[in-house]
């Protein structure tokens, strides 16, 4: 049986018991399959749902649930129940059973990857745009969300599992679209959520030291990073910043091209680099580059988004132009300018983040520096005093205060912060009071500095989510102040 394919080709029906076959697993059922998932909330009627161990939730849980929606069952358990079948090797089967149904996914897209400690929604969110105004259909995966040209899909973190990348990877087929873009995560390399992608470009930002609660430590976190150059299309090609000395560790390791921007010795060497608090200026392959970004971060970031796509055959010339129009994206060093002082919203949760923050406020300083600073529970409790020193450091007023304590107490992250221990810090366990008393105390041209939750539109405490933005925040204590904002 054949029905209308991707692009407009002919692809054949795959049957369940055609399927198991190649898995060696015994089944009668002829149905033709819909869909795979290991979500029974994305399971319709002639879906396979998989039952995984480790997932999110206890799939077995859900298993009636697919069961009822007409769904049938693949899991690890040998259970007498009808259209459920077993397999000793759910795990191990998964990249098979994801590339017998949907085959190569990667074939006729442009696929982008993006990692890094920090940056990666930035050079991810500044490649798409800059795709987009040359006239291409994006799909942009990372933080937060799936973006395809009609619709936002909200996710719950940077890189989704493996079933819900290769449907919203077959979704992309079926609206033509021709580049995906995609932040990939250290978890998502180190679980196999991108064993089944295959990438034309890979984006490196940096690499510090972040989830160490994960990766134990900074070699395994570092080469786990590494790792996705595996995932390489044969003609494929690593950019990365030649500035950063340990990346000279990928170049040696790596089969494929790798192509550096920076400051030093470097293909793509830039030039002429000129920052200010409001916009940033470069010169790169002999064409000035000018965009309404922020910092040397995103010097870098700007410099690695215009070589890929100038690689894609998007003349520097047609780039500068764009480079005017680009929006910097949510919640990283977004700007709010109020009357007589400015405020930034950024993501930065890692000590170098944060350092490499503040070291360009000061560089760009009219007056002072108010910080407002916490650390999320259950992660890397090692960085929480490094980056309250680098806030104290670094800041006229450093304000401590929560950030997604999950099932910690504030008490304890604040003490592993030894906020107490800074002359020059203030401490507020509730963080809407911590932006409402630095408002208050906010002067004409102090930089107020929010960093940590960027965009987050919630903030996760003892299992549950609260709604709670930085940025509705801060504009609902400026119309109590009367402050006015741009």
């Amino acid at each position: 049986m054949l029905r209308e394919g991707r692009f407009g080709f002919i692809l054949e029906m795959i049957r369940l018991n055609e399927l198991f076959a190649l898995l060696h697993i015994d089944c009668e059922d002829a149905r033709i399959l819909q869909g795979i998932s290991d979500d029974t909330r994305d399971v319709k009627k002639d879906w396979l749902f998989v039952c995984r161990k480790g997932s999110l939730y206890d799939g077995a849980a859900f298993l009636q649930e697919a069961l009822d929606k007409g769904a049938v069952v693949l899991c690890d358990q040998m259970l007498p129940m009808q259209h459920v079948y077993y397999t000793p090797h759910v795990e191990r089967i998964t990249q098979a059973l994801l590339e017998l149904y949907y085959g190569d996914l990667c074939t006729h897209l442009h696929v982008i990857g993006i990692t890094g400690t920090n940056g990666k929604t930035s050079v991810a969110s500044i490649i798409s745009q800059l795709l987009k105004m040359e006239g291409c259909r994006v799909l942009q995966i990372g933080t937060g969300s799936v973006r395809y040209p009609d619709e936002v899909i909200e996710i719950h973190n940077t890189t989704p599992g493996c079933f819900q990348l290769a449907n919203y990877f077959r979704r992309a087929h079926d609206e033509k679209i021709t580049h995906v873009v995609m932040e990939v995560s250290s978890h998502a390399i180190d679980q196999n959520r991108i064993s089944f992608l295959h990438f034309d470009d890979i984006v490196y930002t940096n690499i510090t030291q972040d989830h160490l609660d994960y990766h134990l430590t900074r070699v395994h976190y570092r080469y786990t990073k590494f790792k996705l150059r595996r995932y390489l299309k044969p003609q494929g090609t690593i950019v990365y910043n030649s500035d950063l000395s340990y990346m000279q560790e990928l170049v040696n390791l790596a089969q494929h091209a790798c192509i550096s921007i920076g400051m030093q010795a470097a293909h793509f060497p830039l030039h002429d680099v000129e920052l200010s608090d409001h916009d940033l200026s470069f010169r790169l392959q002999g064409y000035d580059f000018h965009a309404r970004l922020l910092g040397m971060v995103n010097v870098y970031n700007l410099a690695e988004a215009i070589v890929v796509v100038h690689r894609l055959g998007f003349s520097y010339e047609r780039l500068r132009k764009d480079c005017e129009k680009l929006l910097p994206v949510s919640g990283r060093m977004e700007v709010m300018e109020v009357g007589g002082f400015t405020i930034w919203i950024d993501y930065a949760h890692t000590a170098a983040a944060v350092e490499e923050l503040l070291v360009f406020a000061n560089s760009v300083k009219k007056g002072r520096i108010l910080t407002i600073l916490g650390c999320g529970g259950e992660r890397d409790r090692s960085k929480r005093p490094a980056m309250a020193a680098i806030a104290a450091k670094y800041s006229d007023l450093a304000v401590f205060t929560s950030d997604n304590p999950r099932g910690e107490s504030v008490d304890r992250i604040l003490a592993d912060m030894k906020c107490e221990s800074f002359p020059n810090a203030a401490v507020f366990e509730n963080r809407y009071f911590a932006i409402k008393h630095t408002i208050k105390v906010a002067q004409n041209s102090d930089i107020i500095i929010i960093a940590g939750k960027g965009s987050e539109e919630t903030i996760t405490a003892f299992g549950h989510e609260y709604p709670f933005s930085d940025r509705s925040c801060v504009k609902e204590r400026l119309a109590k102040e009367e402050l006015l904002w741009k």
